[in-house]
């Protein structure tokens, strides 16, 4: 259990070094190319590196099960709108201003989790928005 633990809380703190580093990039790329092909190019790279790991993590069983049709709803509305608005975001201002509208994007996710799935706002999830 501690052994999962510590790997759960390096893959957070992976995922924040990785969203940290993207705002400077994006800020660096978004004169190149346009926010919407930018965004598109993010979530497919990401899919390239989530879905492997997830696979290896759950096994196939997990993939097989999954329902995509939803999940693709939620990641639209929840992660692809909002990555569209901060590239967008990214051209109109600077990174400094993104990060810190970003730094409340953990707040809407779980109110839409909450909502979408009917999810129980308990403690545990407040501590874990918190540290958010």
């Amino acid at each position: 259990a501690r052994r999962s633990l510590l790997a759960a809380n390096l893959i957070c703190l992976t995922s924040m070094v990785i969203w940290a580093a993207g705002l400077p990039a994006g800020n660096l790329i978004v004169p190149h190319m346009p926010p919407v092909a930018l965004t598109a190019g993010r979530a497919t790279l990401a899919a390239l590196v989530l879905v492997p790991v997830w696979w290896a993590v759950e096994g196939t069983g997990a993939l097989r099960s999954a329902d995509w049709l939803r999940g693709a709803w939620v990641g639209f509305v929840a992660l692809g709108l909002a990555s569209v608005f901060v590239v967008i975001a990214l051209a109109l201002t600077d990174s400094v201003t993104v990060a810190i509208v970003t730094a409340v994007m953990p707040v809407a996710g779980i109110a839409l989790e909450c909502f979408a799935d009917k999810r129980p706002f308990t403690m545990a999830l407040a501590l874990g928005l918190v540290l958010s």
